[in-house]
């Protein structure tokens, strides 16, 4: 690994931690304009592992880059009429209400957490063009910060280096239905939505 931010000592930078090393290798290329052979070259990977990162995020986002269990990877039942008749359900509707439909009204049997990805990736896909997600959205906000600080730092900072982004992904919803109107982080406002999801953190991780 030969990437500055990784080998700066900096605490929000965690080699160890697959799904930031992932995400910040297809950064790399995505916002910061590198070639896929600097990249996977700076982060040591190589470019099979970067195509198969890109096409998990463009899938799923950043829950798309967590480590997969063994058997199929795609939600074969959540097919596209099935997604279209949930979406407007997820609206009012948890994915844990929306499993429930599911299994009453088309005797279908699916996790919650399969509902999310599924209704994130068509929000995701929506009109051809990719857009971050709200856990996206929280990490750059983050990760803003970590790179210039304005402040000590925000309340449960701590929690969030402590707990590791991958635990983070793992264990936060995603949105059922995102409005991010960008593909690209550019500058975020970054106090209340950190301040805010600094709370979330500091739950999933005690």
């Amino acid at each position: 690994m030969r990437d500055l931010l990784f080998t700066s000592g900096s605490p929000f930078f965690d080699l160890r931690d697959l799904v930031q090393v992932k995400y910040e290798l297809l950064r790399r290329v995505r916002v910061d304009g590198y070639s896929v052979s600097q990249a996977t070259s700076l982060f040591a990977l190589s470019r099979p592992t970067f195509y198969a990162a890109q096409s998990a995020w463009e899938q799923a986002g950043m829950s798309g880059l967590l480590p997969q269990s063994t058997g199929p990877r795609h939600a074969h039942k959540l097919t596209e009429e099935i997604v279209a008749e949930l979406r407007p359900l997820a609206k009012a509707m948890s994915a844990a209400e929306l499993a429930g439909w599911l299994q009453e009204q088309r005797g279908l049997w699916v996790h919650p957490r399969s509902i999310e990805r599924a209704l994130a990736r068509h929000q995701r896909q929506k009109g051809g063009i990719m857009k971050l997600s709200g856990l996206e959205l929280t990490y750059e906000a983050a990760r803003t910060w970590a790179l210039h600080p304005v402040s000590h730092p925000p309340s449960g900072w701590a929690q969030l280096v402590r707990c590791r982004i991958a635990t983070w992904v793992q264990e936060t919803p995603q949105p059922l239905a995102s409005s991010s109107p960008s593909r690209e982080p550019a500058h975020l406002g970054v106090s209340p939505l950190l301040t805010l999801v600094a709370a979330m953190i500091a739950e999933v991780c005690q």
